[in-house]
């Protein structure tokens, strides 16, 4: 997964955008455009039997502001389905990146648990 993760992340960027400003615009939002920028790969955050997690740092501006985020992926196997999770933060400094990590784990342990 790792290896398909990093491959596909700059060719989907684009798409990745294009779709946020589709939903965001279907939802009438008054929210300028989304452009996601600079993305730059964590590794793998956390791996273990049915599930592992994933990062980035990504710029995103939207109505004239840039904020740099912090993106989570988690995959899990939960009843013989994938499972993606996504979480988000503002970066501050490496405290988002092991908030993330800690959060995606957490969630990824009572989710495996409450599915036994």
């Amino acid at each position: 997964m790792g290896t398909q993760f990093g491959a596909s992340v700059n060719a989907t960027l684009k798409d990745q955008q294009d779709e946020i400003n589709r939903k965001l615009k279907a939802l009438n939002s008054s929210a300028g455009d989304v452009a996601l920028d600079k993305p730059v790969q964590l590794g793998t955050l956390f791996n273990k039997p049915d599930a592992c997690a994933y990062g980035m740092l990504m710029s995103l501006s939207s109505s004239g502001k840039t904020k740099k985020m912090v993106m989570g992926m988690t995959l899990l196997r939960v009843q013989s389905r994938i499972l993606f999770a996504y979480t988000y933060t503002e970066y501050k400094d490496e405290s988002s990146v092991q908030w993330i990590r800690d959060t995606d784990e957490h969630w990824a342990d009572a989710i495996l648990q409450f599915n036994k």
